[in-house]
């Protein structure tokens, strides 16, 4: 499944968060967004999930407007994985993990055996299938991640959006979530973007890169290619050098000042 964003202009009341922003992300492609904060980054994402209609342009998701599709029906498209979890109640895994089949369920309706099997497949591909049991409230920062990428897979979506997977943790975790996100866009053939403010690691885990900048692409295009001396100048106001990892064979950007 294709998105193509043309030329949203998107507000907040009477200021506008994102201008002229166009691009397109293909099936089994993982677009990274970065860019400083006020950006519009998070702002890119409402949009993308009808949260914030633009007020100029539209959205399509295989060429129809989002504008146009009903909340249940985006929902069985796009699975969003937000930057924290909400969930204060001690819900169980799979309790949260079944909630991506809400829309799929009538009303008043009970989950059937086949949304408990796509529940526990999520829960599978997320390697969380061994705390079904367990309360939300009780895993560490890394479990409850790879929860709410199983209830966003759950939704049985083409399109992942993520606003930054790995924030809060540690190194192993964010490696580790990462990979996943990676193979789960390859392996599902997921149209995947996610929001990141570590630029090595979208860097090391990104087919593509769109750099935002007060609203406005800055830049977008391959990773080579964005991530440049002069966009990291010109966009965040540092001086910087891009080598190349000799291990991992990805873009590092070493901040000089």
């Amino acid at each position: 499944m294709k998105i193509r964003v043309l030329g949203i202009d998107c507000y907040y009341g009477s200021i506008r968060a994102l201008e002229s922003v166009s691009f397109e992300v293909k099936e089994g492609e993982f677009l990274g967004v970065i860019g400083p904060n006020g950006a519009g980054k998070t702002t890119l994402l409402k949009c993308l999930t009808k949260i914030l209609k633009p007020k100029v342009g539209a959205v399509l998701l295989n060429g129809k407007d989002i504008s146009d599709m009903s909340r249940e029906e985006i929902a069985k498209n796009i699975g969003v994985v937000p930057q924290n979890s909400p969930e204060t109640f001690p819900f169980t895994v799979l309790d949260i993990v079944l909630m991506g089949r809400i829309p799929y369920l009538g009303r008043f309706a009970r989950e059937s055996k086949n949304d408990l099997r796509v529940a526990e497949a999520a829960m599978k591909s997320t390697n969380v299938y061994h705390l079904a049991d367990r309360t939300i409230n009780e895993l560490s920062g890394g479990e409850r991640q790879r929860v709410l990428i199983a209830r966003a897979l759950a939704q049985e979506p083409k399109v992942l959006l993520l606003d930054e997977p790995t924030l809060h943790l540690d190194i192993k975790q964010q490696l580790e979530i990462l990979k996943l996100i990676k193979r789960l866009t390859r392996q599902k053939k997921l149209t995947t973007i996610a929001v990141f403010h570590d630029l090595n690691l979208a860097a090391r885990f990104c087919d593509k890169l769109l750099l935002l900048n007060a609203g406005k692409i800055h830049a977008i295009g391959s990773v080579e290619d964005v991530l440049t001396p002069k966009n990291i100048k010109a966009v965040y106001g540092v001086k910087a050098q891009i080598i190349r990892n000799p291990l991992t064979n990805s873009l590092n950007v070493v901040v000089i000042s």
